[in-house]
């Protein structure tokens, strides 16, 4: 639960999906305001999309001030 003016009460949330083979982490955008991955907001509400390593997820417009809202970085990982 994340307690920001800036995020939805359900913003979004995270799954696995199981692509050839393999784990691989997805996203769901549940806001009005957007999800965004990489600067770019996800084209699609309620619609799976894969989170890569060294992806970075914005959940806020990036026109907010940078004190509302949260920013994650997935960094390299294996």
């Amino acid at each position: 639960v994340v307690a920001d003016d800036a995020v939805s009460k359900r913003h979004m949330s995270f799954g696995l999906v199981g692509i050839n083979g393999e784990l691989a982490l997805s996203i769901m955008d549940h806001s009005t305001n957007g999800t965004y991955v990489n600067g770019n907001r996800l084209p699609g509400k309620d619609k799976r999309f894969r989170i890569r390593s060294g992806d970075k997820l914005t959940l806020k417009k990036p026109d907010l001030d940078e004190d509302f809202g949260w920013k994650v970085d997935f960094g390299n990982t294996v």
